[in-house]
């Protein structure tokens, strides 16, 4: 199942246009893994998404794990990256182990 934002354009031609599009965007999803132009995502090229997918999973267990050995309520929660992959934007790691706990 696909969830797709308010279809803007009113005449038959554009919404045509726009159901041709969100097709190819959910083929390209089933055959690449790849959400591109994902609403609340940032857009990743496929070779990106390739490159974070296991630090993405990485990160939002841990955020499980911690939250699991955490006790009472954390104020704050620290990530340190180390390597090539600090050297990136980070924010989706951030929000990957944020969504874990």
């Amino acid at each position: 199942m696909f969830a797709t934002p308010h279809i803007g354009g009113s005449t038959e031609e554009a919404q045509e246009i726009v159901g041709v599009r969100i097709a190819e965007a959910g083929g390209g999803y089933l055959s690449n893994g790849v959400a591109l132009n994902a609403v609340n995502m940032p857009s990743l090229s496929p070779e990106q998404y390739r490159a974070l997918g296991p630090y993405i999973e990485l990160a939002e267990g841990l955020g499980a794990f911690a939250s699991y050995i955490a006790t009472g309520n954390p104020r704050t929660v620290r990530l340190t990256y180390f390597g090539k992959i600090g050297d990136g934007n980070t924010s989706l790691l951030r929000n990957a182990s944020l969504a874990g706990c």
